[in-house]
C-alpha cells in the first residue's frame, strides 16, 4: 500500500511538474534499484548488507547517471550498458563469495 501512495505521490508531482503524464517514465527503474543495492555490496541471496553500503550504491550511479547524460559525445542509452555491466559483475562476483562461504557447494 505505502509503494502505491509514493507513485501516486511521484505521478502528481510529475503532471504539476510537465503538465502532462508518461506512463514510461519509470521504465527500469526496478533495475537500477537492484544494481543499486548489489554495487552497494547487498547479498544476492539475501540477509547481509549495510545502510551505508546502500548509499555508496546510489552515489555512484547518479554519478553515473549524470556523466553519462551530460557529456555531450556519449550517448545516454550507454548508462543501461553500464548498468547491465555492474548487475553481471556483481551476480559472478556474488557466486563466487557464495562458493568460498559454503566450501563450493
Amino acid at each position: 500500500m505505502f509503494s502505491a501512495f509514493c507513485a501516486t505521490i511521484f505521478a502528481t508531482c510529475q503532471v504539476f511538474d510537465t503538465n502532462s503524464s508518461d506512463a514510461a517514465k519509470g521504465m527500469f527503474k526496478e533495475l537500477e534499484a537492484i544494481a543499486i543495492a548489489v554495487v552497494g555490496v547487498i547479498l544476492m541471496t539475501g540477509g547481509f548488507g549495510s545502510i551505508v553500503g546502500v548509499v555508496f550504491g546510489a552515489v555512484t550511479f547518479g554519478l553515473v547517471a549524470n556523466a553519462v547524460f551530460f557529456i555531450p559525445w556519449i550517448d545516454g542509452a550507454w548508462f543501461r550498458v553500464f548498468v547491465g555491466t555492474v548487475l553481471l559483475a556483481a551476480v559472478f562476483a556474488n557466486e563466487r563469495i557464495r562458493k568460498r562461504i559454503t566450501g563450493g557447494i
